[in-house]
């Protein structure tokens, strides 16, 4: 859970400006000893934007900072909480290793509570080597062949940079010894919100649960598990655009210990029921992006203000949704979602994965990280589907794979629809029958049919027919777009210029609407991002409406006016 601040927990945020070396220059050892001159990294954020000689460093890099313990913790379980450390990451503490995790893009704990009240070193190393085998797989093997974008520079499997470094905010954690450990909150439009507790410990006690004026008592009597249920009176439900929020107060009191931690939810249901996505029993249309946590100088570090200034965006072009392309995102983005009442599309950091993963040795890896989004996520109202993987190389090769993914994440959430994001076609997609919604990524006139709209339009109409004749589901376009340069202007409308992007999204958006069986509409993408280098990626990937810096192109007042009056 993410730590909070109460009369039983406490946090001090070590994020700020650290120091860093990279692996050829000492390391840990290195630190400890005195032996490396470090530069300065700014902490949360990826190395490469800010230190020009780190720009396609892509190995092990090494932070280091001094941190306090104070008198205050004492007798309390004491860990560091890491929001996500890219790739795998290894932490020490005055030189013993503290703990372990990969993947890039959830959060870890290190416990420390055997510390004393003391100054401490901490160092981390994070490891960004592009490997075959991490999750995403970051570079094809030589047996792979060429796939993807597996020629550009570096050789990454996927379309975007990838970024190294710590990329969310760091922080040292007091709770009891005996704790809170987990809260699952469940709502139905009624006002019935249901809850399981989970403590760290069996123990004996009382929980009180508390939200809104209703409260439950619960006995314990050695369990370290409890359920319960209150109703909410007159419920004010969760909608887009109308995040109405309610606060779940969970108290612990035993012999030794009390705890308290407070739950934001919202009331709604989610339901897939023929070809529609119902938000509490209300058919909705998603309209929106695929985006990426990407800006200048931060990389993939979070910045609040950022954010706030896509919220506004999302708002003022009348969007009502995105998807977090291709990893989970930070959590203090899900709360401003829930806030905002958009609709949020909860995606596994599962893009490209190719045959050679479709195995029991991976099925284990691959449903892990599915379990541990879920695990962190769940409790937010914003996110109404999930998605399990980004465009996967020929998935029918993996059918009972992906079989497996879904009984999962089922398992884990029932409450809402998933799907995954399929490229490729009819007949590479077979595991679509074990999902609630077709997600496709389709780019007519831009990576085929070069240049004719009317031409790519016909093909997208035939294509997305015989997706939804063979499996009779409600179908999301999840990205569509071109690339273009802001600025370039030109008559007739031709690739790259603003015109043609503008014309091809309001062409692909006309063919969406004519069928009765489509959900929505996700335009790739939000902004323009930092992508590898290869012949067709000017710096950027440039299909953004915004550019980077968040400048409106002309297919953002296009996309606009068609959100907002249509």
């Amino acid at each position: 859970m993410f730590p909070k601040i109460n009369k039983y927990r406490d946090r001090i945020c070590l994020s700020g400006v650290w120091d860093f070396v990279a692996d050829n220059d000492g390391g840990e050892k290195g630190f400890a000893n005195g032996l490396v001159s470090p530069d300065m990294m700014g902490v949360p954020g990826s190395w490469n934007e800010q230190n020009t000689k780190y720009l396609q460093f892509h190995g092990k890099g090494w932070y280091q900072r001094s941190f306090f313990i104070p008198d205050s913790f004492s007798g309390k379980k004491v860990f560091l909480r890491f929001g996500s450390v890219s790739g795998k990451a290894t932490v020490f503490v005055d030189g013993e290793r503290v703990g372990y995790h990969e993947g890039g893009f959830l959060p870890f704990e290190c416990d420390i509570s055997k510390l004393s009240a003391d100054e401490h070193r901490l160092v981390v190393c994070a490891d960004n080597t592009l490997d075959p085998w991490s999750l995403p797989p970051a570079k094809l093997l030589d047996s792979d062949g060429r796939m993807g974008f597996s020629d550009q520079y570096p050789a990454t499997s996927y379309d975007f940079f990838p970024f190294g470094g710590i990329h969310r905010d760091v922080f040292l954690c007091a709770i009891p010894s005996v704790y809170i450990k987990d809260v699952t909150v469940r709502t139905k439009i009624s006002g019935e919100v249901s809850f399981d507790i989970e403590l760290s410990d069996r123990t004996f006690g009382k929980i009180t649960v508390e939200s809104d004026g209703e409260i439950c008592e619960l006995s314990l009597g050695g369990e370290s598990r409890a359920s319960g249920k209150i109703t909410v009176k007159s419920p004010r439900l969760w909608k887009i655009g109308d995040g109405q929020l309610y606060d779940l107060r969970v108290s612990l009191a035993t012999d030794s210990a009390c705890d308290e931690y407070t739950v934001s939810y919202g009331i709604r249901e989610v339901l897939v029921e023929g070809d529609k996505f119902l938000l509490n029993g209300e058919s909705v249309y998603f309209k929106g992006f695929g985006k990426h946590e990407d800006f200048h100088v931060l990389g993939k570090g979070f910045s609040a203000p950022l954010w706030v200034k896509d919220f506004s965006l999302l708002k003022w072009i009348g969007a009502n949704s995105f998807r977090t392309s291709h990893y989970p995102y930070d959590e203090n983005i899900l709360d401003m979602a829930d806030r905002e009442g958009v609709m949020i599309i909860g995606e596994a950091p599962l893009v490209g994965l190719n045959p050679r993963f479709y195995n029991d040795e991976h099925q284990g890896r691959v449903n892990a990280v599915i379990k541990e989004m879920i695990s962190r996520d769940k409790n937010h109202p914003s996110i109404v589907m999930w998605s399990l993987a980004n465009e996967p190389g020929q998935a029918s090769k993996g059918d009972a794979f992906f079989a497996s993914m879904a009984k999962t994440a089922r398992d884990a959430d029932p409450t809402r629809p998933i799907t995954y994001v399929a490229h490729q076609s009819l007949a590479d997609n077979s595991p679509v029958k074990y999902f609630d919604v077709m997600s496709v990524t389709r780019y007519p006139a831009w990576y085929f049919i070069y240049g004719r709209i009317e031409e790519g339009c016909k093909w997208l109409s035939e294509d997305m027919d015989e997706f939804y004749n063979t499996y009779k589901k409600p179908y999301l376009l999840a990205e569509f777009g071109a690339d273009t340069m802001a600025g370039l202007h030109c008559e007739p409308a031709q690739m790259f210029s603003e015109e043609y992007q503008s014309e091809l999204l309001s062409s692909v958006i006309d063919v969406l609407r004519q069928k009765p069986y489509v959900i929505g509409e996700h335009v790739w993408a939000f902004a323009d991002f930092k992508a590898n280098q290869n012949y067709s990626r000017v710096f950027y990937n440039r299909k953004g409406v915004f550019t980077r810096e968040r400048d409106p192109k002309m297919s953002a007042h296009t996309l606009r006016k068609i959100w907002t009056e249509k």
